[in-house]
């Protein structure tokens, strides 16, 4: 599992170009949503908890309950196909491979 509370730890996704920018993008845009309605001298507003899910991670999603809102995010370039799903919840954002997506429990 990979851990993302702001934008410096996207850097760890790097490797996966299209990822780093689906996280790094629908990060951005909650820093945005957090301005415009929370307190601005909460310290922790800046943290987010964001995760990018492995299949070992999977069980975890038991102890969640229905998710808010599930996103199939489908990534077309040079004739392939890289599809991932972005699943929110009130306290944590995740973002699963598909290929792993046969796993959940939802």
């Amino acid at each position: 599992m990979t851990h993302i509370r702001n934008l410096s730890d996207c850097d760890q996704l790097i490797d996966n170009p299209e990822l780093y920018r689906e996280v790094t993008s629908y990060l951005l845009y909650c820093h945005h949503e957090l301005q415009m309605y929370a307190d601005e001298d909460d310290p922790d507003s800046q943290d987010f908890n964001f995760s990018v899910l492995q299949a070992e991670d999977l069980p975890m999603l038991d102890d969640l309950g229905p998710p808010e809102e599930i996103v199939k995010i489908d990534i077309k370039m040079d004739g392939m196909v890289q599809t991932m799903y972005r699943i929110v919840y009130p306290t944590a954002v995740l973002f699963i491979p598909a290929d792993i997506s046969d796993k959940f429990p939802f």
